[in-house]
């Protein structure tokens, strides 16, 4: 009897490790937009460095307004 008990808590440990392997891990996320390198640009009239997608292109470079762009563009 004593032996069929401690094969029967051998066999519980063993299901509950298989089922704990089974378990998916949690997904990795993919790289998100923050981990990728991102291009800054200088604004042409403070020097802010602000991200390509967001700057404003003009005729004398990039700029981090609307507003610095018509300031240096005589818009």
């Amino acid at each position: 009897m004593k032996f069929f008990f401690i094969l029967l808590v051998v066999l519980i440990g063993l299901w509950f490790w298989k089922q704990r392997q089974k378990k998916p891990s949690k997904p990795s996320t993919p790289a998100k937009k923050q981990d990728a390198h991102v291009i800054m640009l200088k604004c042409a009239v403070c020097g802010v460095h602000v991200p390509d997608t967001d700057a404003l292109a003009g005729q004398r470079g990039a700029y981090c307004s609307a507003e610095h762009r018509r300031q240096a563009e005589g818009l």
